[in-house]
């Protein structure tokens, strides 16, 4: 359902559009408008979280006051990171929905809503989501708390742990609810695009690139959480695999429904190519059977042109990726195992 008024700050859209922005959205918008780069403030946000983890430890006497802890300050990376991964990937999809246009063949109009759709969370969805993280950190913290005589605990401190991690999981549910909308939509719009042309593959290749940085992300919240706990175990190995696994289904499988576009696409390319050499070759065979040689060798010249075109078109990839972001999705696979390797290698120098 529409929803009603104006574009404005506070999320409302207007009656073309489909639903009402979420408030990542209007953060996110709040980030542009300052004055200063976004990777700046999300560096000073860093470093406020960080800040912030310390002063519960402080309040909480673990540590002395002024004392920061590296390990417990990078945990304040997973939030931060996670608001600036869906921040930029909204940046990517503007970009690649521009670039795909050309094949897209649909109106202005059409174009902004979905373009809008592509880079904007429903305020609804994005809302239950964050509250789903939310919900599940105070169902952990409760159980969590009991088990640790929480009535032990300084009530600040207790307030700062669920604030941090209530952030983080709520964040990181808006994150997957994030990926799984913008790549479905990928689906959706590839679907609706009317002009397939091999021989002009960029547009056709616009999302890869969307899709390919969505799943690198996420391979790197992975690696980032080996850095800042190097524990090698066999918990920690299943849930590498399955984000590994997650990560390359958001790749290929939004790609899917454009492969297919495109292997049809090649087939009629291809029958056609076929048809005009056999029948090509049927006028050469007639000439020669009628003894009429004057026109053999044009036809000889045609013959060759029609098997260049053949051979060209069996060279197409039916895949929409560049070859360089299919090998640099490739590599970023690989990046948990090399740290793997390097823990293990530091682990025998310790």
């Amino acid at each position: 359902m529409a929803a009603e008024g104006p574009v404005g700050s506070i999320g409302r859209a207007s009656g073309d559009l489909p639903h009402r922005s979420s408030w990542i959205d209007g953060l996110i918008r709040t980030i542009d408008r300052l004055p200063i780069p976004a990777w700046a403030f999300y560096l000073l946000l860093l470093a406020g979280v960080g800040f912030g983890i310390n002063g519960i430890l402080w309040i909480g006497g673990d540590y002395p006051p002024g004392q920061f802890q590296p390990a417990e300050s990078g945990y304040a990376g997973y939030s931060v990171y996670m608001l600036a991964l869906m921040h930029y990937l909204n940046g990517v999809a503007g970009a690649k929905i521009e670039s795909f246009r050309p094949a897209l063949g649909r109106s202005a109009p059409e174009y902004e809503r979905l373009r809008y759709e592509l880079t904007t969370l429903p305020a609804r969805q994005a809302a239950l989501a964050g509250l789903a993280g939310v919900t599940i950190t105070a169902v952990l913290f409760a159980i969590d708390q009991l088990d640790a005589a929480a009535d032990t605990l300084h009530p600040a401190v207790l307030a700062g742990r669920f604030v941090v991690e209530g952030l983080t999981l709520g964040l990181l549910a808006v994150l997957i609810y994030h990926t799984m909308h913008q790549l479905a939509l990928v689906s959706r719009i590839h679907a609706l695009a009317s002009r397939i042309d091999l021989f002009d593959p960029a547009p056709l290749y616009a999302f890869s690139n969307l899709t390919a940085r969505t799943g690198i992300g996420l391979v790197l919240l992975v690696a980032y959480g080996f850095l800042i706990d190097p524990v090698i175990n066999v918990v920690a190995v299943v849930l590498t695999g399955l984000v590994l696994g997650v990560a390359a289904a958001a790749f290929v499988l939004p790609l899917r429904g454009m492969h297919d576009r495109i292997v049809v696409e090649k087939e009629r390319l291809q029958l056609q190519a076929d048809s005009r050499f056999k029948a090509t070759l049927a006028d050469l065979h007639r000439s020669v059977d009628e003894r009429d040689l004057s026109v053999a060798d044009g036809l000889n010249k045609t013959l060759a042109s029609l098997q260049l075109e053949r051979e060209a078109l069996a060279r197409i990839p039916t895949w929409p990726w560049q070859a360089a972001t299919f090998r640099g999705f490739v590599s970023a696979l690989l990046v948990p195992l090399v740290l793997w390797l390097i823990i293990r290698g530091l682990e025998r120098f310790v």
